[in-house]
């Protein structure tokens, strides 16, 4: 508490000195006008110190020193008070303007050779590198290289370095790895030339971050591990967590599990404050339970990211809401302000500026109003916003892990075909089945990546009439060396009835499938599995019987719970009768299971008929 007291008066204090200090020169401006370089220091300082208190004083008193410099004719002032107009303008993110006026300071710095003038260009065009970081790159990019050229001539090698590095970060940012690469090794280079041991780690740790960005992980090991060993020996703290965390994601993506998990542990040693720390060890227990297949593990920690996520994105909004408040404050400071100088200036006509001052407060209300509701209207869309990602977030995440898991099927049946490809001569028929399912992967990985893209799968556009019969023929012939190696005989029945149903084709190919996988997987061997469809008045019914030990009807069939269990594994029906459940309710239909635990089960998957 003392400290914090200490603190406040520090601060206090020093807030009272730079307040006498600006009323200090103001008194000698008012009282010393004439016209001289002394004058011109005047302005220009007074004019600093106003940055952080009115920007329009500030401006005005810069332009008032730029005619000043004009007028005595002095390159050197002139190119002073055209680089502060132009620093202005770039803050108060008015571009076009600043680069006129930086434009007209670097011609004048273009007449000069010596090396005063030569640091004045160099510090123009790192400011005009600036302005075009964001709006023009290429632009800004020549501004860089030409304060490179302008250093050489100087002979400042460290300060080469820095640029080479900024123009890595910048070539970073537009995603152009090539160049980036070629500018971070030649900022490396540079800096060891110089034997600059305080700001190689920090462009060692860059690099390896860009190369862990663009999967060059191998290369970025040995970049993150001489900055965390340079960091550790340097004991900066803050510098070597930052390092430790991306090694540690270096050597997970190279599998090196026990690499990693000791160097997570090392950063819990350093007892030092560091922003994102929980986001960063959520992400990597995420990833490093995934990889050692402990899913439940992997879930806790990935619910844990999302709220950290949600937290995040409301603190930056709230900030950003803060930012316009304090934004808005500002103006209405300034406008105050130039009201009272208003009233000051105009003591005489007090009636009159009366009248002005009720006219001014009665638009700021107005103005007050207005932008209160634009910023509730904003948080009500934001909020709204930040629900429908969420649906989209969950929906997402639900279908990918539906369209995970029907992969299965298909890949069974390329593996027994590849098995028997082994043993047979390459021209027999398992090719073709082998080609079949191969199909089938690459439809669903098509699903999966829609839903990668967040795009919504929208079943009803791709009904159509199905022939139920040709859809039961073609999974049956499928799965029919899967049952020959378990010696199970499908029977299909029901050859002369050619029914149409409404459904998506190759969906309910993965329905049956799905279904007569589960078949085979538990029926006894020379066991029979029949298939054969039943017309309703409505409804088309394909019965699906097996001849195994019999089941009990699954809570996940019986209710309406289709949360997907990140603990369902491939012996049990759980994931599997959910997937079918879900994809014949996308289509209209319905799955029916009857079982008891003597003679097999039997599953009756229903769908509309066609007219």
């Amino acid at each position: 508490m003392r400290r914090l007291l200490i603190l406040f008066l520090f601060c206090t204090q020093l807030v009272q000195a730079q307040q006498f200090v600006i009323d200090s020169l103001k008194k000698e401006i008012d009282s010393h006008p004439a016209e001289d370089i002394n004058h011109f220091a005047r302005l220009t300082e007074y004019s600093y110190l106003m940055r952080t208190v009115d920007m329009n004083v500030a401006m005005d008193y810069i332009q008032k020193a730029y005619a000043l410099a004009d007028q005595l004719n002095l390159d050197a002032q002139r190119t002073t008070a055209l680089y502060n107009i132009g620093d202005l303008y770039f803050m108060q993110a008015e571009h076009q303007k600043a680069y006129e006026y930086l434009q007209k300071a670097l011609q004048i710095t273009l007449r000069y050779s010596d090396k005063p003038w030569l640091h004045r260009r160099q510090v123009i065009q790192n400011l005009l590198a600036g302005v075009f970081s964001q709006s023009n790159p290429p632009l800004a990019f020549k501004y860089l290289r030409e304060s490179i050229a302008t250093l050489r001539l100087q002979n400042d090698n460290v300060a080469i370095c820095d640029k080479l590095s900024n123009m890595a970060s910048l070539y970073v940012e537009l995603h152009q790895a090539d160049s980036a690469t070629y500018y971070f090794e030649a900022a490396i280079r540079c800096v060891k030339q110089e034997k600059d041991q305080s700001n190689l780690p920090l462009m060692e740790m860059a690099y390896g971050r860009f190369l862990l960005d663009i999967n060059e992980v191998t290369q970025s090991i040995p970049k993150l591990e001489a900055a965390s060993g340079a960091f550790e020996r340097s004991n900066k703290l803050v510098e070597l967590k930052s390092s430790l965390f991306s090694l540690a994601k270096a050597y997970l993506k190279i599998d090196k599990l026990q690499a990693a998990k000791s160097t997570i542990d090392k950063t819990k040693t350093i007892r030092v404050a560091f922003p994102d720390e929980e986001l960063n060890y959520a992400q990597f227990y995420v990833d490093w339970f995934e990889r050692i297949h402990q899913p439940d593990s992997a879930l806790v920690y990935l619910k844990r990211l999302s709220q950290l996520e949600r937290a995040t994105f409301e603190k930056d909004r709230k900030n950003a809401l803060e930012e316009q408040e304090v934004r808005f404050r500002t103006k209405e400071k300034e406008a105050e302000n130039r009201q009272l100088e208003q009233n000051l200036a105009k003591s005489k006509l007090q009636n009159i500026i009366l009248y002005i001052g009720l006219g001014f407060l009665f638009i700021i209300f107005l103005l007050t109003s207005y932008f209160w509701n634009r910023l509730r209207k904003a948080n009500q869309q934001i909020k709204a916003a930040a629900n429908k990602t969420a649906q989209v977030v969950a929906s997402k995440r639900l279908m990918t892990n539906l369209m995970a898991h029907d992969l299965r099927a298909p890949l069974q049946v390329i593996q027994i075909n590849a098995s028997m490809l082994k043993i047979r001569q390459p021209d027999n028929a398992e090719a073709s089945y082998i080609e079949l399912a191969a199909q089938r992967i690459h439809q669903m990985a098509l699903r999966i990546v829609e839903v990668q893209n967040e795009e919504q799968i929208d079943i009803e556009k791709r009904l159509t009439q199905v022939p139920v019969f040709a859809a039961i023929a073609h999974v049956a012939e499928q799965f029919e060396l899967l049952a020959a190696s378990k010696k199970v005989r499908i029977q299909v029945e029901g050859h002369d009835q050619q029914h149409l149903a409404i459904a998506e084709p190759a969906l309910l190919e993965n329905i049956l499938g799905n279904l007569v996988s589960n078949a085979i997987k538990y029926s006894p061997p020379d066991g029979k599995i029949s298939i054969r469809i039943e017309k309703m008045l409505e409804k088309v019914q394909i019965v699906i019987e097996d001849e195994g030990p019999g089941m009990e009807i699954p809570k996940e069939i019986a209710g309406d719970n289709l949360e997907l269990s990140d603990q369902a594994s491939e012996a049990g029906w759980g994931i599997g009768l959910k997937l079918t459940k879900r994809y014949l309710e996308m289509m209209g239909g319905q799955l029916v299971l009857q079982t008891n635990n003597a003679i097999g089960a039997s599953f009756v998957v229903e769908l509309m008929r066609a007219n």
